[in-house]
């Protein structure tokens, strides 16, 4: 606390290992889901530092008191799910959106996203149903027809899985599986032969 009201006040920084420090012109975010103020009262935590940082301050309810801002939110990760994963979702319950508005939410927007996005991976098929949808958080245990990778498998093994469900998913079009995962065509030409894929 102490290093970073420094640098907040005096705008200098030192290198690790440097001895000299130099001038530098920043604006700092920062964001907390603490009470800083009953941080401050309990000695935890700098108020000559609480008020640096509280130049501009910004309150944002938590997401189960915001339940109209859910549906939207969740449209959205379907759609950025959809582009990160190559999946096409044509068809969602309502049922499946009710669930998600029904939800405590404690990890606010980052859960919302990961459960979404999950859902999105593990659809069976173009549809996102109720019933698959997991909100126990990160202990929940998969469903079956979901993507897991079962136990000891070797990283090559994984790869050639992944490899071969994009090519199915994209109907062995080896661009467009190339552009997904991040890979040029002709690694993905190379790594169809050498795992001896049938695309």
């Amino acid at each position: 606390q102490v290093k970073l009201l420094r640098v907040l006040e005096d705008r200098e920084v030192m290198r690790v290992g440097g001895q000299e420090s130099f001038k530098v012109d920043v604006r700092l975010v920062s964001a907390t889901n603490r009470d800083l103020e009953a941080k401050v009262a309990a000695g935890a935590f700098r108020q000559d530092l609480l008020y640096r940082l509280q130049v501009v301050g910004l309150l944002l309810p938590p997401l189960r008191e915001r339940r109209g801002d859910i549906r939207p939110l969740a449209e959205r990760f379907i759609a950025m799910a959809q582009m990160e994963h190559g999946r096409r979702i044509r068809e969602v319950e309502p049922e499946w959106h009710a669930r998600l508005e029904a939800h405590a939410w404690p990890g606010n927007i980052r859960e919302l996203k990961n459960t979404v996005e999950a859902a999105v991976v593990t659809a069976p098929g173009e549809r996102l149903e109720a019933a698959r949808l997991r909100l126990d958080g990160p202990a929940a245990k998969p469903e079956a027809g979901g993507w897991t990778i079962p136990q000891g498998m070797t990283l090559e093994e994984i790869e050639k899985m992944i490899l071969e469900e994009a090519l199915r998913r994209n109907g062995g079009n080896r661009s467009l599986t190339a552009e997904q995962l991040g890979l040029s065509r002709r690694t993905i030409q190379r790594k169809i032969q050498d795992y001896g894929l049938p695309f």
